[in-house]
Order: C-alpha cells, then sequence, then structure tokens
C-alpha cells in the first residue's frame, strides 16, 4: 500500500503498480497492505488499484515466481503452492488455480509452512498467512478471484475502489489521479506484456474461466466469446 499527497495505491503483485508507483511521489505503508488494513487517518482519500487480464495475469506470476532469485529463496505462499520445480507451467497453475489436489496431509503440511504474521517491511514476501491459506481453499474460487477480494473487498464489495486496467494504464491512471505516467515502463518483458496469456492452452483457459468466472464477467468479459460460465 502507497499513499500519495492525493490518494491511496492498493499494490497487487504482477499488476502493474510497481511501473505505476515508481513514476509518482508516494509514502509506503506496507508492502501488499490490503484494503482492509486502511489506516483510519486516510480514509477520505480516494483507493486506487490495477487489475489485469487473467490468462497474462496467471502466466506473469508463474515466470516472476519460478526465475526471481529471491522470490524463489523465500518461503512464500506461492512458492508452496505452486512447487513448480518439478512440474511444467501448466500443471503448476492448475495446482495454484483449483487447490482441490490438497489432501488433509497436504493442509497440515501448509499449515505448519505458512507464517501466523504479516511482515510488511519485507518486499520478498507476499504477506499470505495460516488464515488466508485456510481462507483462499475454503473459497472454491480461483486465486486471482480470491487474492482480488482479499486485496480490495470490504464485505463483499469493491464500490469504495478506482481500479486501472493494465492494458491501458496511462489512460485510466491519468483518468482517476490526473498524473501523467508511462505505461512502458516494466512491461517489456515476456511475462509483463500484455498478450502473454495466450501461451496457455484451451483446457486451462476453461479452468481460469470457469474458476474466476465472477471476476472475468465484470471486469473482461471480452474473454468469454461465446461461452456461458
Amino acid at each position: 500500500m502507497h499513499r500519495a499527497d492525493q490518494f491511496v495505491f492498493i499494490h497487487m503483485f504482477r499488476m502493474g503498480g510497481t511501473t505505476c508507483m515508481e513514476q509518482v511521489n508516494v509514502t509506503d505503508i506496507g508492502y501488499h497492505l490490503p484494503y482492509s488494513m486502511l489506516p483510519a487517518q486516510l480514509s477520505y482519500l480516494p483507493v486506487i488499484g490495477t487489475i489485469r487480464n487473467p490468462f497474462d495475469w496467471y502466466v506473469s506470476v508463474y515466470q516472476h515466481c519460478k526465475n526471481t532469485a529471491p522470490h524463489m529463496q523465500t518461503g512464500t505462499f506461492l512458492n508452496f503452492m505452486m512447487d513448480f520445480k518439478h512440474s511444467t507451467m501448466e500443471d503448476t497453475l492448475r495446482r495454484l488455480i483449483d487447490p482441490s489436489w490438497m489432501k488433509q496431509k497436504d493442509i497440515d503440511n501448509a499449515l505448519q509452512h505458512f507464517p501466523s504474521f504479516y511482515n510488511y517491511d519485507d518486499s520478498k514476501l507476499d504477506n499470505l498467512r495460516k488464515a488466508e491459506f485456510l481462507g483462499y481453499i475454503k473459497s472454491g474460487k480461483g486465486f486471482l478471484s480470491w487474492l482480488f477480494d482479499y486485496m480490495f473487498a470490504i464485505n463483499g464489495s469493491v464500490e469504495h475502489m478506482k481500479f486501472c486496467k493494465l492494458e491501458d494504464l496511462a489512460r485510466d491512471f491519468k483518468r482517476h489521479t490526473n498524473l501523467d505516467i508511462s505505461s512502458s515502463l516494466h512491461l517489456n518483458s515476456f511475462d509483463d506484456a500484455p498478450g502473454c496469456g495466450d501461451i496457455l492452452s484451451g483446457e486451462l483457459k476453461e479452468l481460469i474461466q470457469n474458476k474466476d468466472g465472477d471476476y472475468i464477467k465484470q471486469y473482461y468479459s471480452e474473454l468469454l466469446g461465446n461461452k456461458v460460465i
């Protein structure tokens, strides 16, 4: 979470938040701090977040975790859930998106692994604790949808939020803040580029459409084509 003079920015990872915040004068409040932990004294400010094509987002999460050494060396929620060391990208993402593969022994192992507290001073952590892990596997949602709610929603509503689409980042950020940014900064690698999710198979895309259906219908209905979720 970051505070600027005229707004608060909620930073959900792999959504273009770094591109925005490195071009704006902000104060860091807490790394990946969700809206529910917004300090009361800042509640008068408008709150901004970013959203992204779900196919691209899942590919970006995988590539970032797999190829970024500091994140690989940290015992995070994502590293445990994905366990991508012995699987293909598609199998790894399927494991993350649909945790129904977990038996009780896997859940018990995870509860030993995940922390009980946050460390918002450490930028290598995703700050998801035992409580968030249990909340996700019981939710029935895809990871993107669950994380979106966790980061932005209050009582199931995001009406208090103003969202910028990564695909139209400079335009939307200007509309919400009246500030100019470059949307190309940090978006030149494959996993940051719009359309990187095109490499996913039709089967995995269908799983994402089913598990993240409400998010897609709300923000990316053009991805559905003639498919009814």
